[in-house]
């Protein structure tokens, strides 16, 4: 990977106005949740929500700005590139998650009260780096931002889809009959659905972590073929 381009992705998200303001938030929020009973109540979600907001933003601007013809005319490998960038946009998530899980724990210690459990900031970055995996895979054969709509719909067409085969099998008939007998189908769009947005968990799994890894290594390297493999426009996709 590239030093240059993991450090020029860092500086491009904390000289952010916005991002900033999000650290700011996320510390106080660390801060003001402590007295929660349950750890690392809110800000988890939040620092989700960036990595779907800076993942969302890695490859897609570059063709959609015509800016990639500069970056393809450097002695720069584009997977190297791609995988640089992936790793800037998880070390400004990292940072923002750090702090938000610092500002919890360290306020939970002088309060006496239950402290936040390392694994969730580790989980937390588990599930980061796959959102960002999947949202640079379909950036790498969209525009620019089409890359987030695709991964809504999924999460949205999964669980709508979950929704339907329930109702289905509660209300009877053929088809219901056909889903009580044939139980993996609901369990293989749940597993399906829960493998690609994992959700994040307070203690420490192997099996998820590595199930969750394996994930976002497929996507990125399926990204890394597509992203070397496209045509770069001449000026604006």
């Amino acid at each position: 990977m590239s030093a240059v381009v993991i450090g020029e992705t860092v500086r491009r998200h904390v000289t952010n106005v916005f991002y900033v303001a999000l650290l700011l938030l996320l510390v106080m929020i660390g801060f003001g949740v402590a007295s929660f009973n349950t750890p690392g109540a809110v800000w988890p979600s939040l620092v989700g929500l960036l990595a779907l907001v800076a993942g969302s933003g890695v490859v897609g601007p570059e063709f959609s700005s015509g800016t990639l013809q500069l970056v393809v005319s450097r002695p720069l490998r584009r997977w190297t590139y791609l995988l640089s960038r992936v790793a800037g946009v998880l070390a400004a998530v990292g940072i923002a998650g750090t702090l938000a899980f610092l500002a919890e724990s360290v306020t939970r210690l002088l309060r006496g009260t239950d402290l936040v459990p390392w694994p969730l900031l580790l989980n937390v970055l588990v599930v980061a780096l796959t959102t960002c995996a999947l949202l640079v895979l379909f950036a790498s054969f969209t525009r620019a931002y089409f890359n987030i709509a695709i991964y809504f719909l999924l999460q949205v067409g999964f669980s709508a889809t979950e929704g339907i085969l329930a109702l289905v099998r509660g209300r009877g008939g053929a088809m219901g009959e056909f889903l009580r007998v044939h139980p993996e189908i609901e369990m293989g769009v749940t597993a399906a659905s829960q493998t690609l947005f994992p959700e994040v968990v307070p203690h420490f799994d192997a099996v998820w972590i590595a199930k969750a890894l394996v994930v976002a290594a497929i996507a990125l390297a399926q990204a890394c073929v597509l992203f070397s493999r496209r045509e770069v426009p001449y000026g604006a996709d």
